[in-house]
């Protein structure tokens, strides 16, 4: 998708309305949460679970819990930010792999949580690998066999690749609208990896 498909702005359009009614109706929005940057280091791995369409189909798909993932980056002046791949989440903003702050990654969502790969060198090689991979368009067929466009944890799973340790859980098949049947790295497997332990 392009940040022109008149599907991202029905989604965008349906969200809004959504908690549109939701306010009017007296409902308060969910407090959005914050990231604690001095518990992480590069190479973790940030989940959330968002507040767009797409991640609510993901939540739907897996029957609850994360929706999307990134890996924790150090950033020009030493910080730390995040790298991740995504559909445009604001008008005009790039559809694909991307960097950017933690206050805007957890801006987009109701949970975050942060998990640790076992391996702190396996851990520093992603991290600098998924800097390879910015500017690469969002998988929006979510093909995980080509790596010439990318979904959020196909980029994690690719980023690991030759690191010695695999983040790979295999694949999640479901049925998506306009898509058929796809086979996917779901969020929630990669989570559940006893390779990773949660820090946040």
């Amino acid at each position: 998708m392009t940040v022109s498909d008149p599907g991202s702005r029905v989604a965008r359009v349906v969200g809004a309305v959504v908690l549109a009614a939701l306010v009017a109706a007296g409902a308060r929005p969910p407090a959005r949460p914050s990231i604690n940057a001095a518990l992480l280091r590069p190479g973790d791995l940030l989940f959330r679970t968002g507040d767009s369409a797409h991640s609510a189909a993901v939540v739907a798909a897996e029957g609850g819990g994360w929706s999307h993932v990134g890996i924790v980056v150090r950033s020009a002046s030493g910080g730390l930010e995040l790298i991740h791949a995504s559909p445009a989440e604001a008008p005009g903003e790039f559809e694909g792999v991307r960097r950017e702050s933690l206050e805007a990654f957890a801006r987009h969502a109701y949970a975050i949580g942060a998990y640790r790969p076992q391996s702190e060198t396996a851990a520093a090689f992603a991290a600098a690998r998924a800097e390879h991979y910015l500017g690469r368009r969002f998988d929006a067929q979510l093909d995980a066999d080509s790596d010439t466009e990318l979904y959020c944890t196909e980029l994690v799973a690719e980023a690991f690749r030759g690191s010695g340790l695999s983040l790979d859980p295999g694949r999640t098949h479901y049925s998506v609208p306009l898509l058929g049947r796809v086979s996917v790295i779901s969020p929630n497997a990669l989570a559940a990896m006893p390779a990773l332990s949660r820090v946040l």
